[in-house]
């Protein structure tokens, strides 16, 4: 009954438009081209709408959890959920920034969780000496600085390893795990490498920075162009004239 009574005033309006010599033709036209850019409007809200429905029902993200993901300028970014609605994600970051997030942005591009399943995260910290330096000594002076920070846990334990022998120091990488990813990851990392500072000053060990070496080649002795002196300028205006001139000038200066 309900949608009789919406039905036959539509249906009535169709049939006066004719008597009013309205073209329906240019209606339907009109009408399908007006439904085209609605839906070409709507396409990106209705894919935030879906993709929101479904990463609310699959639980791959929960409010409280820490994402990484590209920000603006194409950088690594990690911050904290703070909500999810049915078109964005609220990120907040460590540095004070919330970014809202389109919903399908995490369904065509992918995210990083740390902490869906666990919320232990393994830190990576590179460092090299010099050559005069003893490796051992490096590592063990590596693992005390770590087992110094309270943030650093026991188990996984912390490791040190030495990397490789580059051309001007030896490279280690010290890796050490956290529980608590919300609370930064810059400052432990700066712990770690205040404490790798003071244990290697004090035990005489240099800490190498990436440095580029310029080397300018010499040319070969044999492609060494010396400077000619120019010639006398009377001798190059007479080797400038013909041969039987230049002897007549000759003569006369005689």
């Amino acid at each position: 009954m309900q949608a009789l009574k919406l039905a036959l005033p539509a249906i009535a309006v169709l049939i006066a438009l004719p008597v009013l010599g309205i073209n329906l033709t240019a209606i339907t036209v009109f009408g399908g081209a007006l439904a085209v850019g609605v839906g070409l409007g709507l396409q990106r809200i209705v894919g935030n709408l879906v993709s929101g429905v479904l990463i609310l029902g699959s639980g791959s993200i929960r409010p409280g959890d820490v994402i990484a993901v590209k920000d603006k300028a194409g950088a690594d970014a990690f911050g904290q959920v703070t909500s999810i609605s049915a078109n964005y994600l609220s990120l907040q970051t460590r540095g004070g920034r919330e970014y809202l997030i389109p919903n399908e942005t995490f369904l065509t591009n992918g995210v990083e969780n740390w902490t869906r399943s666990d919320s232990r995260v393994r830190l990576k910290i590179p460092f090299r000496i010099s050559y005069d330096g003893d490796p051992k000594l490096a590592i063990q002076l590596a693992l005390e600085a770590a087992a110094e920070i309270p943030r650093v846990i026991k188990d996984p334990h912390p490791s040190c390893l030495l990397t490789a022998f580059g051309e001007t120091a030896i490279e280690f990488e010290l890796r050490i795990w956290i529980a608590d990813p919300m609370n930064g990851v810059a400052n432990i990392r700066s712990d770690c490498l205040l404490q790798l500072w003071d244990r290697f000053q004090a035990h005489g060990l240099v800490i190498v920075s990436p440095q580029l070496e310029v080397h300018l080649a010499s040319l070969p002795e044999d492609r060494i162009v010396g400077a000619k002196e120019p010639a006398p300028r009377h001798a190059r205006r007479r080797s400038a004239l013909p041969h039987h001139l230049e002897q007549l000038v000759f003569s006369r200066n005689r």
